[in-house]
């Protein structure tokens, strides 16, 4: 069976690598030590909707990623890993902005006018339009 899941590109892989510090997000193994192989988890789950946006991505090694299962993520542990990644990306001088939406943090880039909402949101927002929901005022809580 095929799937439709979206490949990661090697730059995304070695960004989020390099923001865990090259160790497992969950249980804090390095890869440096030989012990463990660290792979590129979602934090929420494609299954359920997660995408391979950078704060949706966390270095997992093979013991944790396949204990977690693809189950709903805690409240906790989403907030703590938005809360890493703007971190992060502040510490690098990088914007990060949240979407008025959803709250979830992205990186603006220099060339991008924020719409003060995500890709997501965004699409979700545009497709609802066209498929005949009214306009996103109609049916988005304020």
């Amino acid at each position: 069976m095929a799937s439709n899941r979206e490949a990661i590109g090697a730059r995304l892989r070695f960004e989020v690598l390099r923001r865990c510090n090259f160790a497992c997000y969950y249980c804090g193994v390095p890869a440096s030590m030989g012990i463990k192989q660290l792979h590129i988890d979602h934090v929420v789950p494609v299954d359920l909707g997660g995408a391979n946006q950078p704060w949706n991505l966390v270095a997992a090694c093979w013991d944790c990623n396949a204990g977690k299962t693809n189950g709903v993520p805690t409240r906790e542990l989403i907030d703590r890993v938005r809360s890493d990644y703007c971190g992060y990306l502040e510490s690098t001088g990088e914007q990060v902005v949240s979407c008025k939406f959803c709250s979830l943090p992205f990186q603006l880039l220099p060339d991008e006018d924020w719409t003060d909402r995500c890709d997501t949101c965004d699409a979700i927002l545009f497709y609802g339009y066209d498929a005949g929901a009214g306009t996103p005022r109609e049916w988005v809580a304020p």
